[in-house]
């Protein structure tokens, strides 16, 4: 079997926003689910910066995932806040990314370029909240085209941990020689999967240099197909 990985941000789906009012839009949607008044949100935003940057930190330096909760649950600590963190608390995480995202340039042809060329195909993608993710693919309908769909949140790992590729080619029944990654992060996508012997694409991402073990390169997902096609995958 052969299959090809997505990752999801900044590769099928990018923010609206800039990264501040995406955050921005997550404050305002928690203190709402709590019913506090948004009256000081951008001290609450501070906050909320701070342990999101501590928390990051954990996230990259261990590669595993700490689950949207317990971010929640700090910011709500740092704050003085009493308030649990239920199913609406959750939602209100997710809020910019089902409403301040949109789905790439390209992105919607060539995941079904992939399906009919007769790949396997799957998400990987480095989250805290896996509903999310899945929630977004299927606003965008593409949800459908995915044989599986692997967040951090459940398999544990964080991309460039080996542990999560493997995760992810054990649900495809497919073996590393037989799989292509793509995705716009140099080392979470790039390295981790050259670690364990995939072949990689690179989707191009303003600021950062490309790496130089990656197969192809392409601008944007519209040049999946000639991509795949020149590294004789298709």
């Amino acid at each position: 079997m052969r299959c090809i990985l997505f990752d999801v941000w900044h590769t099928i789906v990018e923010p609206e926003v800039d990264s501040r009012e995406y955050y921005r839009i997550r404050v305002r949607a928690l203190l709402n689910s709590c019913g506090v008044p948004a009256a000081d949100l951008d001290r609450a935003l501070e906050a909320y910066l701070q342990v999101h940057e501590e928390i990051e930190n954990i996230r990259s330096d261990r590669l595993v995932e700490i689950p949207a909760a317990e971010e929640v649950r700090r910011f709500f600590s740092r704050l003085g806040l009493d308030c649990d963190v239920g199913p609406a608390q959750l939602r209100a995480f997710a809020e910019p990314f089902l409403k301040a995202t949109r789905v790439k340039e390209g992105a919607v042809a060539a995941i079904q370029f992939a399906r009919k060329s007769g790949f396997a195909l799957g998400v990987l993608a480095n989250s805290p909240h896996p509903g999310m993710i899945r929630e977004r693919l299927r606003m965008a309908g593409l949800e459908k085209f995915f044989d599986a769909i692997l967040v951090s949140a459940e398999v544990g790992y964080r991309k460039p941990h080996p542990r999560a590729f493997l995760s992810a080619l054990e649900a495809l029944n497919a073996p590393p020689q037989g799989a292509i990654m793509v995705g716009d992060d140099p080392k979470a996508d790039i390295s981790g999967a050259k670690s364990i012997g995939m072949t990689t694409v690179w989707v191009k991402r303003e600021g950062l240099a490309p790496p130089e073990e990656a197969d192809a390169i392409v601008e944007s997902l519209a040049d999946l197909p000639r991509a795949l096609r020149e590294i004789g995958w298709v």
